[in-house]
């Protein structure tokens, strides 16, 4: 009895074990679905506006000439034949990636790079401009002790936030004073912007040689960040920082070792002081790994998140601070933010495009005699007169966002060659090459990259909403991409319109599209097999007609 009794304990210690197991994994589905859920709101806000994207591209053209006029066209028939070719050189190259180690294609590309950036950095004279000569100048100041750009109506007095900026380039002129030195090493980010690509891509897709292959020449074949070699004002550096604070996030979150949490954290850090629209990543970031905490019941990460984002807000002030006890100058407060919210969303803006910059902050506070606080009530009284103008006039405001929406997505070179040298710097005699006057010139070079791009860009969006349509449930790990192109572009929905923001959003697509470039090559190469194997068998099924009609022949 007593043994009995025994036995019917351990069967019901047993079967409440095995209802506890049964609970947790339950449970464990829960938090699955729950990550599932919030990857898939993710996924599907993502493929609405990526296709968006793609659609206007398919019917718009736009770009930024003089003064930085923004102007909008249709699409001409001759982006689809360069579109084609691309896609077949493409599917081809996928038949002989086998034999070409990808290292050894990285580094000739590499080599024809550098080879390019030097023809761009020693044959056009130094030159910047607009806010970059600001920065740069502010920063050549505070390096011989003048902090004169704090004072009230310079530069730093309204944009305190560009520290980050400035102190990047005090550190870049202590390897020397010429502006050169920034394209230089705007040079080696763009290549080690290609290499975290192709790392990424590398990482997701279990080291692939093709789809590696292709990230890599998609990577290179990206011209308007070769372009931006010319443009000294954070956005290299920045978008190197970021997409590094991306490779590393994926490294930990595979390997768990905290070093790589450690330099996705401080890259996060610098590419958010050197640029604030970087904090689009950061964002992006901290979601990835609230979503990581959910799926894998891990809290912890949760701590990470937290770290994300005051690492890159804490950065920022800790350069203010260093700033002022430097200067002996309590940083300003700066101009509103709402000023570049107002320029995005007044949809009676067109002064150089729908949304564009037109100086109403500096206006505003230059009426004001720079006061910060009645600056910061007009702006609020600006926006909310915008949201009146929208609400009364809905149909004008729908017209508005769609046109800022394709001057800002639908601009193939994404205004690169506009941003690193204008048409008066070329007639002033800073290029001393024909072939690059041409490019700065709208002239036939740059036009024919403008059809080249066209067809890229068509090619990455298209391919990036196939991959978020079909195959977004074999890699959910590439959350990052999607989730940041989101954000951009929610983000400069309302903003200040640029083209120039807007290229680091389609670039990090760029592995999504590889995967389905590799996939189409599968395709094709399975359908010419199917292909060849009927023909084999037809033409076997020929020979043994064939063979039997001359027996019967013989045989009569």
């Amino acid at each position: 009895m007593m043994q009995g009794q025994k036995v019917t304990h351990q069967s019901i210690g047993e079967t409440g074990d095995e209802e506890l197991e049964k609970g947790n994994m339950k449970r464990k589905k829960m938090n699955e679905k729950i990550a599932d859920w919030m990857g898939q709101v993710v996924r599907w806000l993502s493929f609405v506006c990526l296709a968006r994207v793609l659609l206007l591209n398919l019917f718009y053209t736009s770009s930024v000439g003089d003064q930085e006029m923004v102007s909008i066209t249709g699409s001409s028939w001759q982006w689809i034949p360069a579109a084609a070719a691309l896609l077949v050189l493409l599917v081809f190259w996928c038949r002989v990636a086998d034999r070409i180690p990808e290292k050894k294609l990285f580094a000739g590309l590499t080599v024809f790079y550098v080879i390019a950036g030097c023809y761009f950095i020693f044959n056009i004279t130094p030159t910047i401009r607009d806010d970059a000569k600001s920065v740069y100048d502010a920063a050549a100041a505070m390096a011989d002790g003048d902090f004169s750009s704090l004072d009230a109506g310079n530069y730093l007095y309204v944009y305190p936030y560009q520290i980050g900026i400035v102190t990047y380039d005090r550190i870049v002129r202590l390897l020397g004073e010429s502006v050169k030195f920034l394209e230089a090493l705007n040079l080696a980010q763009i290549i080690g912007i290609n290499y975290f690509s192709y790392r990424l891509a590398d990482l997701f897709f279990g080291g692939n040689r093709k789809i590696n292959h292709l990230t890599i020449l998609l990577s290179f074949a990206f011209l308007p960040q070769l372009f931006f070699l010319m443009f000294k004002y954070g956005l290299i550096p920045g978008f190197f920082f970021m997409i590094g604070c991306f490779y590393f996030l994926m490294r930990w979150l595979r390997d768990q070792r905290p070093l790589f949490a450690a330099v996705s954290v401080a890259f996060g850090a610098v590419a958010a002081c050197i640029k604030m629209n970087y904090l689009i990543g950061i964002i992006a970031v901290a979601a990835i790994v609230i979503v990581e905490a959910v799926r894998r019941k891990r809290w912890r990460y949760g701590i990470l998140a937290a770290v994300y984002l005051l690492a890159s807000v804490g950065a920022g002030k800790g350069l203010q601070l260093a700033c002022e006890l430097e200067s002996g100058i309590k940083m300003p407060q700066g101009m509103n933010t709402f000023f570049w919210v107002v320029m995005g969303t007044d949809i009676d803006n067109e002064v150089r495009g729908p949304g564009w910059y037109n100086s109403i902050g500096w206006k505003v506070m230059g009426e004001h005699d720079f006061d910060i606080e009645e600056s910061n009530q007009e702006a609020s009284r600006l926006m909310d007169e915008n949201i009146r103008k929208i609400l009364a006039d809905p149909g004008k405001a729908a017209s508005f966002f769609e046109r800022k929406t394709i001057s800002l997505w639908c601009d193939p070179i994404y205004q690169s060659l506009w941003s690193g040298l204008s048409k008066y710097e070329v007639d002033s005699g800073s290029v001393q090459k024909d072939f690059l006057r041409s490019l700065y010139y709208n002239e036939a070079p740059e036009q024919a990259c403008e059809v080249f791009l066209k067809g890229l860009l068509v090619i990455l969006t298209a391919g990036a909403v196939i991959f978020l349509l079909l195959h977004w449930k074999q890699y959910p790990g590439l959350m990052y991409a999607p989730l940041y192109f989101l954000g951009g572009f929610l983000f400069h929905s309302f903003w200040e319109a640029k083209s120039q923001y807007v290229y680091t959003y389609i670039f990090i697509l760029i592995p999504l599209c590889a995967f389905e470039m590799y996939c189409l090559s599968e395709w094709f190469r399975q359908f010419v097999a199917v292909r060849r194997k009927r023909c084999r068998a037809a033409a076997k099924v020929r020979r043994k007609k064939g063979a039997a009609d001359d027996k019967r022949k013989n045989t009569l």
